[in-house]
């Protein structure tokens, strides 16, 4: 319920009106990929994420409305092919779970999979440069120390600088959760 909430929201604050082509990294069961395709009638997605998962998805999804505009890749994030030609590539809610280094590959190659003017988008738990600022992003850091991080806006930036991505901004989903997005030259 949660996870659905939170997707909707992020729907509603990103422009995709022109976007026809998505992949979900790590989107377990869809939320952020139907609250998507729900605003954003063109829009085709696909959820990667292990194939336990993929597979119980794709059941829960046959028969609905999103059944053939929202398809399922089982495979690791971080060793699975992403594709290619994407307008948007979404992460969202899975930086925190890696490792620096791990999170910079993985919006490396969230880039490297875009389309000419694709977006990366990462949605997660805000927390400022202390790190003290955002209750909910500084106790969550603290959950996550033993194999991630919740991680700030310059070291997001730096990633997606790093990667090639230009005009990244950043907007605020409420008062603990952000999204940062990044642009792929033409």
């Amino acid at each position: 319920a949660m996870g659905s909430q939170m997707a909707r929201r992020v729907a509603a604050a990103l422009d995709i009106e022109d976007a026809k082509r998505m992949v979900d990294v790590g989107g377990g069961c869809g939320h952020f990929a139907k609250a998507l395709c729900a605003v954003s009638q063109g829009l085709h997605a696909t959820v990667l994420d292990i194939p336990e998962v993929t597979e119980r998805a794709k059941a829960d999804l046959a028969g609905t409305e999103f059944e053939g505009r929202v398809s399922f890749l089982g495979g690791d994030y971080l060793a699975t092919d992403y594709g290619s030609g994407y307008d948007l590539v979404l992460l969202a809610n899975v930086l925190h779970q890696e490792t620096a280094d791990r999170a910079e590959e993985m919006v490396r190659l969230g880039a490297d999979a875009l389309a000419p003017d694709g977006r990366v988008v990462v949605v997660d738990f805000a927390i400022d440069d202390d790190r003290n600022q955002h209750l909910l992003g500084a106790l969550f850091a603290i959950n996550m120390r033993s194999f991630g991080d919740t991680w700030t806006e310059p070291t997001i930036r730096g990633w997606m600088e790093a990667a090639g991505l230009g005009g990244i901004d950043r907007r605020d989903v409420g008062p603990d959760r952000w999204i940062i997005s990044g642009r792929k030259d033409r």
